[in-house]
């Protein structure tokens, strides 16, 4: 009898297991494959895209060069966050600490393969994506020597060089938080520089950083799923609850992705705080931070034109960022101006090196 009833209480157990590991199985691969907002397709598909694409000859060229780099004693992001986070166009000269003295001649040779290589940059299973942060920045403390040297066409073409490096990153599977990073860090850059502005700049202006962040939290939840352990032997028990934990994480990571398309620009819902609260907030800084080099590109072509300040802010104060405007104060005679924000859009918590979004010439 009791071994009947051992018999009994092993088959309900076993038969119970199977219901959690069948349901939860589901569970996982529905969250996998629930499309994300702004056309990122699935995550499903995201898996599955990271294992196909093949690196170009162009990105091959680009990622010899990068390796050459030696940067274990130079900090360029540090001379490009310290003239970036200016609320003027002062730009200091850089010290050998920028890596400069050891490199130039190298970041010119970057800076002319990517501009001709362009839409041609593809990284694909190459992986060399990660190591791009150092090479861009140090286009980016490049750019700002020339144009403190008043080569402005040189520092241009640096800064478009970073723009292109950052843009052929956001396709790769897993790249969109290096590329948002390098993205942030050429509109910084390009803030600084003067007249005439290139057209390609206008790129930067329509960048939509609330995307990119979408992007990032999908990839993030992708790597997660893809790293869950298959737990052999006798720890396969666990895996029904491994697959529930990781397909509610799923859900709660899209759900955050879709409050981003409810709320408005330059906004983030305090509501909605989540694991992706540090990303959501930077997505929502970056947004100011670009229409703010908009605003301040279009007063220096007015300056260059006129001679002087503008009487009123080009394409008036009008601002994307939901119930804020742009505040333009001009000296008489044009001698000098300070334009700011309505309100402060905060950085994102435990920022370093936000630019202000106060500005005085």
């Amino acid at each position: 009898m009791f071994l009947r009833i051992l018999g009994g209480f092993v088959a309900l157990v076993a038969l119970v297991w199977m219901v959690m590991y069948f349901t939860a199985t589901s569970a996982l691969r529905d969250a996998e494959r629930q499309p994300w907002p702004y056309d990122l397709g699935t995550v499903e598909q995201l898996e599955k895209q990271a294992d196909t694409r093949l690196a170009s000859k162009e990105a091959k060229e680009i990622a010899s060069l990068v390796d050459a780099f030696d940067l274990d004693t130079s900090f360029p992001d540090e001379y490009v966050a310290a003239q970036t986070t200016r609320t003027d166009d002062v730009i200091e000269p850089p010290t050998g600490k920028a890596g400069l003295d050891d490199h130039e001649p190298q970041v010119a040779q970057l800076s002319r393969v990517v501009n001709g290589a362009g839409d041609r940059i593809i990284w694909g299973v190459l992986g060399e994506t990660w190591k791009l942060g150092d090479a861009v920045q140090l286009l980016g403390a490049s750019a700002l020597n020339l144009a403190r040297n008043g080569d402005a066409a040189g520092a241009w073409e640096r800064v478009h060089a970073m723009w292109l490096l950052a843009r052929s990153t956001s396709p790769e599977p897993y790249g969109a938080e290096t590329a948002l990073k390098m993205k942030r860090a050429a509109n910084a850059v390009a803030r600084k520089l003067p007249p005439p502005v290139p057209p390609w700049a206008a790129e930067l202006a329509a960048l939509d950083p609330r995307r990119d962040t979408a992007a990032i939290i999908q990839q993030n939840t992708a790597s997660r799923v893809r790293s869950t352990p298959t737990m052999p032997g006798p720890f396969i028990i666990f895996r029904p609850i491994s697959d529930l934990i990781e397909a509610s994480n799923a859900r709660r990571s899209l759900a955050a992705a879709q409050a981003m398309t409810r709320t408005p620009r330059c906004r983030i819902d305090l509501s909605e705080e989540s694991a992706h609260s540090a990303d959501i907030y930077r997505g929502t800084r970056i947004d100011a931070e670009l229409e703010a080099t908009e605003k301040l590109l279009a007063l220096k072509a007015e300056r260059a034109r006129l001679g002087r300040w503008p009487d009123a802010l080009p394409g008036g104060g009008a601002s994307r960022c939901a119930d804020n405007h742009w505040i333009y104060d001009v000296k008489p005679g044009g001698k000098s101006m300070s334009l700011r924000m309505s309100f402060e859009v905060a950085p994102e918590p435990e920022a370093k090196n936000a630019p202000a979004l106060r500005f005085e010439y």
